[in-house]
């Protein structure tokens, strides 16, 4: 499959953000399985740590 494009990154962030607005409640946690093993995510309305270890995606070119 390869690394994605900048439209794919684009649609990524759009729908991450639709998924944000519209609908997380508190939180959602996933297991995405991988070939590298199983990555965690957790998305919530509270940074797990300092809120600067977080990268701004309105800072990206990739935000619509």
């Amino acid at each position: 499959m390869g690394p994605l494009s900048d439209d794919e990154y684009r649609t990524f962030f759009t729908l991450l953000h639709r998924f944000c607005e519209e609908e997380l409640d508190q939180a959602a946690t996933f297991a995405v399985p991988t070939r590298f093993g199983d990555v965690y995510v957790y998305l919530g309305r509270e940074p797990l740590g300092p809120e600067d270890a977080y990268m701004p995606l309105g800072d990206t070119k990739f935000w619509n």
